[in-house]
């Protein structure tokens, strides 16, 4: 009975420092907390880090804890700052606080075409030597989306310098050193060249590309017209999903072909054509959150007018629209609904999932189609989000991002 009674003990107290580095751990998280310069904020805290709270950046940022608890926040600066609660000198939570740099946006919706060339070469397929002879970088451990930066030693900045450079190389017999971009790693791999009968030279059987266009939608131009948004998501390369890292990039116009209906696990999608002589802008970033980049001008006309921006403690489910063209050349408020909002304390593509409920746009698109990612979705005159996937098994629905989001990226593209 007295080893029963002792287990348990060490049971129970075992079971509460579980719980307790659980709950550590997940307090100790860093997050992100999204405010407008020159409006204020309001976070409601628990009494021990309210009463805890200090803030270790410059002074651009103010804080004022009130007698509720609810802590007030104030920038007139843009910038990054960080915010901490300490508990007998430790730091038990911190958060990075973005003063983001407008409160007003012009709204996309516009159809654009974007077209990249990477920072390095992508391999996207390998090939077999005369069909029977396994491929050399395959072999070597080359994968399917790595970034080539170097062959032998010497940077590879096309597809044109990345032959060149491989066929001296095979010509002498020697291996191919190539040096890749993978996870954010370097990592260098020795390729044993194969002789080709069929071609009488040397290969290592991979399949490479530089550029990547398409279709998609403007989301937001910022209040001075000087950068853009767009996608909600990244480009990547369509064979190995890999995030295509800028090396340069053009915003274009785009005109719509044809529209194929969306369909239950059969996507839909805006087929179009990239107008190569009208350049918006220039493609500086390519990340999980879209693109973005400088804007040029001459996208929408100058009737437009901007709109304020809601953070996502505004964001409330229910009744929302987007805006997109699917018709002719200029876009259209669509109504959709919020059917699910997730708070985000850090950044997340699949912020709220949203069903189309207009039976115009159900009528000719079937809902969310490929090319209309990045469309703005607008609640009470306000832009809060952008859309960024369709369900595949149900194209009514998809999910959308918070624009704090993206405008954070913007925030860091121009500032830092």
């Amino acid at each position: 009975m007295f080893i029963d009674r002792r287990l348990k003990r060490i049971i129970a107290i075992a079971l509460v420092a579980v719980a307790m580095w659980i709950g550590l751990n997940i307090a100790t998280r860093p997050g992100h907390i999204n405010i407008l310069v020159g409006k204020q904020a309001t976070l409601n805290l628990n009494s021990i880090w309210a009463n805890t709270l200090a803030s270790f950046s410059p002074s651009d940022l103010e804080i004022s804890i009130e007698q509720n608890r609810q802590v007030k926040l104030l920038s007139g600066k843009v910038g990054s700052y960080k915010m901490a609660c300490s508990l007998l000198g430790f730091k038990i939570r911190e958060w990075t606080v973005n003063a983001l740099p407008s409160t007003y946006v012009y709204p996309g919706g516009e159809l654009i075409g974007v077209k990249i060339s990477s920072k390095g070469i992508i391999a996207y397929n390998y090939e077999n030597i005369d069909g029977t002879i396994l491929s050399p970088a395959r072999k070597a451990n080359i994968r399917l989306g790595d970034v080539i930066q170097k062959v032998n030693g010497v940077s590879a900045d096309n597809a044109d310098d990345f032959i060149e450079l491989v066929n001296q190389a095979c010509n002498s017999g020697g291996f191919v050193k190539l040096t890749v971009l993978r996870n954010g790693n370097l990592i260098d791999a020795l390729v044993v060249p194969e002789f080709s009968e069929r071609n009488q030279c040397y290969q290592i059987g991979l399949n490479v590309k530089e550029s990547i266009a398409g279709i998609g939608t403007l989301t937001y131009v910022t209040a001075d017209k000087s950068y853009f948004g767009a996608l909600g998501h990244a480009i990547a390369e369509t064979t190995t999903g890999t995030t295509v890292p800028i090396g340069s990039g053009m915003l274009n116009g785009a005109q719509i072909v044809s529209l194929l209906k969306g369909e239950k696990n059969e996507p839909g999608a805006i087929h179009g054509l990239i107008l190569k002589q009208a350049i918006f802008g220039q493609v500086i970033a390519n990340n999980e959150f879209g693109i973005f980049g400088s804007y040029n001008g001459g996208l929408f006309n100058n009737a437009k007018e901007p709109v304020a921006v809601a953070l996502q403690n505004e964001v409330k489910e229910g009744p929302a629209t987007i805006l997109t063209t699917i018709d002719g050349e200029e876009p259209k408020e669509y109504e959709i609904l919020i059917t699910r909002l997730h708070r985000q304390s850090a950044p997340n593509t699949k912020s709220m999932t949203i069903e189309v409920t207009d039976p115009e746009l159900l009528s000719k698109t079937g809902g969310i189609i490929q090319g209309m990612s990045g469309s703005p979705i607008l609640q009470n005159g306000k832009i809060i989000g952008a859309v960024t996937h369709v369900l595949v098994n149900d194209p009514k629905s998809g999910y959308g991002v918070y624009i704090e989001w993206m405008l954070q990226n913007n925030m860091h593209l121009i500032y830092n």
